[in-house]
């Protein structure tokens, strides 16, 4: 009998998709919602019916990239454990919806995509701007 996170497991694995394209909505949405739930033993399933639109082979997978960029953390493969400090920082940066499009808007035009690093930056731009330093 398959245990619960066999379970998960096997229900992940089944049909990726796209979920391999990486989907910075999806990142700020991610991490907006745990920051919401503000649960340090969060288990990751309970994500999958909050987040609209995305399956949840691809928050699963985006929860991973968030883990490596060191935004989360997690046990894995259940367990949010917190947000890093560096995580608080993009969320508290990305939280202004008309920021947010106009940080990814800037990087789009100017690169061509939208390039993790260079959005955060110009994320922090904006807000420091906007309180005129």
């Amino acid at each position: 009998m398959k245990s619960s996170c066999d379970k998960i497991i096997s229900s992940l694995n089944d049909e990726w998709g796209d979920a391999m394209k990486r989907d910075m909505d999806l990142v700020r949405a991610i991490l907006l919602r745990v920051e919401e739930m503000g649960d340090p033993g969060m288990d990751i399933p309970a994500l999958f019916p909050l987040i609209e639109n995305h399956s949840s082979q691809e928050i699963y997978y985006h929860i991973q990239l968030l883990q490596q960029a060191g935004f989360l953390n997690a046990d894995f493969p259940l367990q949010i454990t917190g947000i890093t400090w560096t995580g608080h920082e993009f969320i508290e940066a990305a939280k202004d919806n008309g920021r947010w499009e106009k940080a990814k808007d800037t990087v789009i035009t100017k690169v061509g995509s939208v390039i993790f690093d260079t959005l955060f930056q110009v994320l922090m731009q904006l807000a420091r701007k906007e309180i005129g330093i």
